[in-house]
């Protein structure tokens, strides 16, 4: 199996049970080759889609790609979304996932507070201000946790 189809399957796999609940926040980088949205969304690194197995049109995750017909003023409109352009999901109770490896440069140095790629330093660059948090990491039960800001999504890191 490549890279590709096995990340693939790793978002094939959470959108599919996110898609259990009532609705998926799908947040993709609509400037990627293959993604088919209405133009007025324009082509931006953030684009947030929402998508539901309840709404009345259709939804379908195929081998590459999310194929949704979503409404927009009033028309459907045949939205394609290739995996390689989800870089996150938010589910229904505002818990954020994310995949590193496809999250927009753009997105990532915002998140770093490296405005201008420029300015980044030798050091910064080594040594990252902001980790993706694993499922699968064990914290430190002594140390107090930080309680997250009310309303905000978490962000954690697909494998």
């Amino acid at each position: 199996m490549s890279n590709e189809s096995g990340e693939n399957t790793d978002k094939i796999e959470l959108l599919d049970s996110l898609l259990e609940g009532d609705h998926v926040m799908v947040h993709l980088d609509s400037r990627v080759p293959g993604v088919d949205i209405p133009e007025q969304l324009g082509r931006i690194h953030d684009l947030t889609l929402k998508m539901s197995r309840l709404f009345r049109g259709r939804l379908d995750l195929t081998e590459h790609q999310i194929e949704a017909e979503l409404l927009f003023d009033g028309g459907y409109y045949t939205c394609i979304v290739p995996y390689g352009a989800v870089w996150g999901v938010t589910d229904e109770k505002g818990e954020s996932k994310i995949w590193p490896y496809s999250t927009p440069k753009e997105l990532l140095q915002s998140l770093l507070g490296q405005q201008n790629p420029a300015v980044a330093t030798e050091e910064t660059q080594e040594r990252p201000q902001l980790s993706v948090a694993s499922s699968q990491e064990k914290t430190d039960s002594s140390a107090p946790s930080p309680k997250p800001k009310k309303g905000r999504p978490q962000l954690k890191r697909i494998k």
